[in-house]
């Protein structure tokens, strides 16, 4: 029993405890106080990653064209004007992609717009222009009184 006991003083001993320290109340306030990413910046976020992702492939598939082209042009199985054509249709296909992926964000944005006001609508929420137009009407109507409270001071004086 004695080694036991010996066995198990060692088997502590090697063991370093671990100590978890527990969050100070200013490493909580720290985190609360740190920005938070707002949805759209984790979309542009997201968006940014996707367009890199799809880039990078495009990229060397570009430049592997490049050299089969150079290639084709080379062994004289395609003429100059041919490969010049080809390639300046493959470096305008990201523009063309990109004016279409862009068409495309504004539609999008425009449909979520409308189904958010419908949604607004139906839940009988004032919309933002509803909002400003009763701003303006009651910017309208207190310069109105405040020129008739000015005329009636006139009056009276």
């Amino acid at each position: 029993m004695a080694e036991t006991g010996a066995k198990r003083s060692r088997q502590t001993a090697a063991k370093p405890a671990v100590k978890r320290r527990k969050p100070t109340p200013s490493s909580r306030a720290a985190r609360a106080a740190a920005p938070r990413a707002t949805p759209t910046s984790n979309a542009t976020t997201l968006l940014e990653k996707v367009a890199s992702m799809i880039q990078a492939p495009v990229g060397r598939a570009t430049s592997q064209v490049d050299r089969i082209v150079a290639d084709l042009v080379r062994t004289g199985n395609l003429g100059q004007r041919e490969a010049e054509r080809i390639l300046g249709e493959l470096r305008s296909t990201p523009e063309r992609a990109h004016g279409r992926a862009q068409q495309e964000s504004a539609r999008l944005d425009r449909f979520i717009e409308s189904r958010i006001e419908d949604v607004l609508s139906r839940v009988n929420i004032p919309s933002r222009s509803d909002i400003e137009r009763l701003n303006h009407s009651v910017d309208m109507l207190t310069a109105k009184v405040e020129a008739l409270v000015s005329r009636q001071d006139r009056g009276f004086h």
